[in-house]
């Protein structure tokens, strides 16, 4: 079961915060790498036969863990994006002297974490 997190940082700590979530995935992408390979290892085996059952469970495994990195890849994108957006905005409300309004309606920027529950 999936549930989704929300929670807020400093605008300046967006990145770091950013940076902080991704690496959270470093484990997991050990864990493709190793996979990856085990496969590479047993498809190279040419003189032993393949176990199908074995290689299904493996590849399967493998697709699964890719499809949850780039679901956190997705993620951090998002929030890039948004910082980048609301910069751009400063920006802009800068140089029209607008600069007190953006910052009471973008104060924060919102995080938010995907994050499996084991039920």
């Amino acid at each position: 079961m999936r549930v989704k997190l929300s929670y807020t940082v400093e605008v300046e700590d967006t990145l770091k915060e950013s940076s902080k979530l991704l690496s959270l995935k470093t484990e997991s992408l050990q864990d493709v790498i190793n996979l990856f390979n085990e496969l590479v290892e047993m498809l190279a085996m040419t003189n032993l036969p393949v176990n199908i059952t074995t290689y299904h469970e493996k590849m399967d495994k493998l697709r699964t863990q890719l499809a949850e990195l780039d679901g956190r890849c997705e993620e951090i994108t998002q929030i890039v994006e948004g910082y980048e957006q609301y910069r751009q905005e400063a920006r802009a409300a800068t140089a029209t002297g607008d600069l007190a309004g953006l910052v009471e309606e973008l104060k924060e920027v919102s995080l938010e974490e995907n994050v499996d529950l084991q039920e």
